[in-house]
């Protein structure tokens, strides 16, 4: 649920930034409106995911106790669970923007992926991948000064100690790298819907952005506006 606040806190600061440059305290008043008016929305999208996820885990245990057709079911919710994550990811955008109800939110945006034939373009973005990645070497960095720190002289009665830190700070920088590019993440699937709803109004409100943006998207989509 908090990772979900934070993402419709960032998909409406993001908007107030596209559609209006000129407001202020848009932070605070997304994170108002993500802890009321929406946080009903919120936790039933958390819900779901949970629902499943504790599905998954049963037919975990009865995969590890030899059942089969439990093998099958996890196989099956697994697959439901990451839709259910997917179809989230873009709902919560539009509860972010417009402060509507999950299921409404959920529809609108697929509607408006559909009509504007952005299907695959949507499949095919590359950034929580890129994202991940980043995070990995972060803490594989991390990890590395651990290991380096727990090669001094003062670790010595301490076995593997390098091996211990390297772990610790390869599991810190993860996390906290997580963390930070999670907001990265849902800037950019807000940039995604508003500039499918509204590229006029971000040429209007950021019209140098508007055109690097417009110009790298036809050269990789051949999409014109």
């Amino acid at each position: 649920v908090l990772k979900n606040i934070s993402h419709v806190t960032t998909a409406g600061s993001v908007a107030s930034w596209w559609y209006d440059p000129n407001v202020t305290s848009v932070v605070t008043g997304s994170f108002c409106r993500a802890t009321t008016s929406s946080l009903g929305s919120i936790a039933f999208g958390s819900l779901i995911v949970a629902i499943l996820q504790v599905l998954e885990n049963m037919a975990r245990k009865g995969q590890r106790d030899g059942n089969v057709l439990a093998c099958i079911a996890r196989c099956i919710i697994a697959c439901f669970k990451n839709m259910a994550e997917y179809f989230n990811r873009w709902a919560f955008v539009y509860v972010g923007i417009y402060g509507d109800s999950f299921i409404s939110s959920g529809k609108a945006v697929c509607a408006l992926f559909k009509n504007r034939g952005w299907t695959t373009i949507i499949n095919d973005n590359l950034i929580q991948r890129t994202l991940t990645m980043l995070a990995l070497a972060v803490g594989l960095v991390v990890g590395g000064i651990g290991a380096a720190i727990g090669s001094l002289d003062k670790f010595d009665s301490i076995p593997n100690a390098s091996w211990a830190l390297f772990g610790i700070g390869l599991v810190i920088g993860i996390f906290l790298t997580l963390i930070l590019v999670s907001v990265v993440d849902s800037a950019v699937a807000t940039v995604f819907v508003c500039f499918a709803e509204s590229p006029q109004v971000f040429e209007q409100t950021h019209p140098a952005l508007y055109y690097d943006l417009t110009a790298s998207w036809r050269e990789c989509h051949n999409i014109t506006f």
